[in-house]
């Protein structure tokens, strides 16, 4: 296995907070979502306990749809269903071995938005620019957010 890549606080903030708490919650050892064999996947192996103990804790998200539509808005593609509870899902710049590759989401999110949309809006094309939000939840510093995925982790 690979030295643990590292990113700088700046560099971690520019990646879209949907997509940083996705990566550490898959980090964080809960049972009903996880990291595929090959790594370059995730699954939500019990989509009923994950809207009961992890998505209320770090999303925003009352209903696995709203989870699923950030997804799709992100590009994130639909590998296979392994049942009526269990999906697994794929993006290219998402992989258990490569944190770099979270900044290319950062990149697609400056990329997809014009400035003027940036200085008007929360978030365009599922690209939530975390600079420009003013919610309080949000605004909890990296480490705390780190603290909280270790603390919340169903062993």
């Amino acid at each position: 296995m690979p030295a643990r890549q590292k990113l700088t606080r700046e560099e971690l903030q520019t990646v879209p907070s949907f997509v940083r708490k996705l990566y550490f919650i898959l980090r964080g050892g809960y049972s009903s979502i996880g990291w595929t064999e090959s790594g370059d996947s995730f699954a939500v192996t019990n989509q009923e306990q994950f809207m009961e103990r992890v998505v209320p804790r770090h999303f925003n998200k009352q209903k696995f749809l709203s989870f699923q539509r950030q997804l799709n808005m992100l590009g994130f593609k639909q590998v296979r269903p392994f049942s009526k509870t269990s999906r697994e899902y794929q993006h290219p710049n998402l992989h258990r071995d490569n944190i770099r590759g979270l900044l290319r989401f950062g990149q697609q999110c400056n990329d997809s938005i014009d400035q003027e949309t940036i200085n008007d809006a929360r978030f365009s094309n599922g690209c939530i620019c975390e600079s420009n939000q003013n919610y309080g939840h949000e605004d909890r510093t990296l480490k705390n957010i780190e603290a909280s995925f270790s603390k919340d982790r169903q062993p």
